[in-house]
């Protein structure tokens, strides 16, 4: 449900420093996608969100650095698909919220 949804978002804030007093870094992205990290000391907290109709890929050009994690938080549910690396395809109007492992 939405409420439940909330409460995970709340609580994840809560209990992560990085989203709550980490550094604003954006980065570029195509289409309808909108995305940026937080970081804090050596955790980094990658958010994508689909803001179209559409599905969009996700794949962040950021100077030969990979990006790879696990996938905290989504709001479609599909926790199920734990692991990003390098890019991703999101539904519409899906967001995620990706915990980033030190390269």
């Amino acid at each position: 449900s939405m409420l439940n949804y909330y409460r995970q978002l709340i609580k994840l804030r809560q209990n992560e420093d990085v989203l709550q007093i980490g550094d604003y870094i954006p980065i570029l992205t195509k289409g309808n996608l909108l995305a940026y990290m937080r970081a804090l000391e050596h955790r980094k907290i990658l958010i994508v969100l689909n803001l179209g109709d559409e599905e969009e890929n996700f794949e962040p050009d950021l100077d030969d650095t990979i990006l790879k994690g696990e996938i905290l938080m989504t709001t479609t549910g599909r926790e199920k698909v734990r692991k990003f690396e390098k890019k991703i395809t999101l539904k519409s109007n899906e967001g995620l919220m990706i915990l980033l492992k030190n390269n």
